[in-house]
């Protein structure tokens, strides 16, 4: 046997040949907090309240700018960690931009970041 499956997936995430697909989940703000700081009171799992507040272009700049604060408080280890792996792509749906900066702060030197944004619902 060549190794168990997990030395395979590590092995390949080594390499540089894995994409990492992230959501808020792997985000250092949680849903709560993105509801509390846009002053949402909602305990609905898919942020749909959050997402028509963001939409919104008076109330979404404020919630962004609220977003943003949120997202530069410091980036647990364990983000790090997983950050710090040489993925060969990285995308990301979460709301806040700890990921973005969690990727950007780990091996900096050794790479290039893009920041594509979706504006628009689909």
């Amino acid at each position: 046997m060549n190794g168990s499956p997990n030395d395979k997936i590590l092995d390949i995430i080594s390499s540089g040949r894995a994409v990492l697909l992230a959501g808020q989940g792997l985000s250092a703000v949680s849903n709560a907090q993105l509801l509390s700081s846009c002053d949402i009171a909602s305990t609905s799992p898919d942020l749909s309240e959050l997402r028509g507040c963001l939409i919104d272009p008076v109330r979404g700049e404020k919630a962004a700018a609220r977003i943003e604060v949120l997202g530069q408080r410091d980036i647990p280890p364990a983000l790090h960690q997983i950050c710090s792996a040489p993925w060969a792509l990285v995308v990301s749906a979460a709301i806040d931009p700890s990921i973005a900066r969690a990727i950007f702060n780990t091996y900096r030197e050794a790479r290039r970041l893009r920041h594509h944004f979706v504006d628009r619902p689909s």
